[in-house]
C-alpha cells in the first residue's frame, strides 16, 4: 500500500533544484483543503505522547521515504506493505518487543510497523509543499501558513493559539541570523537530523525582557527550539518553534522529522543522505 502524495511530494522536490530565497511557487492551498493528509482505515482520536502505549488512534507517516509494514513486530519479518509520507494508518495493537511496535491497518493491508516519534505521528497532519523554496513539510492540521514572495521565512500557525513554526532559507548560516533571540538563554543543545542531514537543536527560556513584535509578527512566547543546519554550501536552514507548553515540543518534532529538501551537492556534509525505508 502507497500513497501518491507523498512519493510525488519527494519526487518533486528530489527533482527542482536548490530552492535559496527564491519567491514561492507551486504552495499549497491556504487553509489547506480537508484531503491535505491521506486516510487509511478511518479516523480515531490521537495521543501526543513519544513512544506510547495506546492500542487505539492513528499513526500518520512522518518518515520523509515511507516506512515498512512488517508481518511479524520485528525488523526480520517479512515486509507485508510499505506506507509512503502522509499515510494515516488506524492503531489496533501494540507489542513491547523489540523497541516496541505498533499493530496498524490500512485500507488494503494490515500489519506492525516501528512505535518510534520520528517515523510516525498520533496527529493528523496537512501537506505543505513548495517547488519555489526547493522544501515540504507536515504541519498540524487546522493550521494555515503564511508564504510570502521574496521573503526567506515561511511561517505556520494554528487558528488559535500564538504558537509558531517558522522556516527560513539562506545562503549560509550567516544569512539566516545568529542563534537564539534577545531576552532568552540556552538550556539545551544537541544535534539533530533533518532529511539526512545533521544540524544542531538549541532549546531556549525566557529569561528577560524581548524586543517589540513587528506587525503581523508572531508573539515571543516562553520557550523557543531552534533547529540551525548547512546542507550544502549554497544552503542553510533554520526552523524554530515559539511556544508555552511543553506539549508542543511533539508537534514541532513531527514537522522536522518531515522536512524533505532536494539532495546537498557536492561536497555535501557528511551524512547528507537520507536513510531506506525504515522498519
Amino acid at each position: 500500500m502507497r500513497v501518491a502524495a507523498g512519493a510525488v511530494a519527494v519526487a518533486a522536490l528530489l527533482a527542482t533544484g536548490c530552492g535559496g530565497s527564491s519567491p514561492p511557487a507551486g504552495v499549497a492551498t491556504n487553509p489547506p483543503p480537508a484531503s491535505g493528509a491521506t486516510h487509511s482505515g478511518g479516523s480515531a482520536s490521537s495521543s501526543s505522547s513519544a513512544r506510547t502505549e495506546a492500542a487505539s488512534g492513528i499513526r500518520t507517516v512522518l518518515a520523509p521515504l515511507g516506512i515498512n509494514i512488517r508481518a511479524q513486530p520485528a525488523t526480520t519479518a517479512a515486509v507485508a506493505a510499505s506506507a509512503a509520507q502522509g499515510t494515516v494508518l488506524t492503531v489496533e495493537g501494540v507489542s513491547h518487543t523489540g523497541g516496541g511496535w505498533y499493530k496498524v491497518k490500512g485500507e488494503t493491508t494490515e500489519g506492525w510497523i516501528l512505535s518510534d516519534p520520528t517515523l510516525t505521528s498520533p496527529r493528523h497532519l496537512t501537506l505543505y509543499q513548495s517547488q519555489g523554496r526547493g522544501l515540504s513539510a507536515l504541519y498540524p492540521e487546522g493550521w494555515t501558513f503564511n508564504d510570502t514572495a521574496g521573503s526567506p521565512s515561511v511561517a505556520f500557525t494554528p487558528a488559535s493559539g500564538s504558537q509558531s513554526i517558522v522556516v527560513t532559507q539562506g545562503a549560509n548560516l550567516d544569512a539566516i541570523g545568529p542563534p537564539g533571540r534577545a531576552g532568552y538563554s540556552l538550556v539545551e543543545s544537541r544535534s539533530v537530523e533533518v532529511f539526512g542531514v545533521t544540524g544542531v537543536l538549541r532549546r531556549y527560556n525566557r529569561t528577560g525582557a524581548v524586543p517589540a513584535a513587528s506587525p503581523g509578527a508572531p508573539a515571543q512566547l516562553s520557550h523557543l527550539i531552534q533547529i540551525r543546519l548547512v546542507i550544502d554550501p549554497g544552503r542553510a536552514l533554520r526552523l524554530e518553534l515559539n511556544y508555552d507548553a511543553d506539549t508542543d515540543a511533539a508537534v514541532f518534532s513531527d514537522f522536522y522529522n518531515s522536512v524533505i529538501f532536494p539532495p546537498p551537492q557536492t561536497p555535501a556534509p557528511p551524512g547528507a543522505t537520507p536513510a531506506p525505508t525504515p522498519g
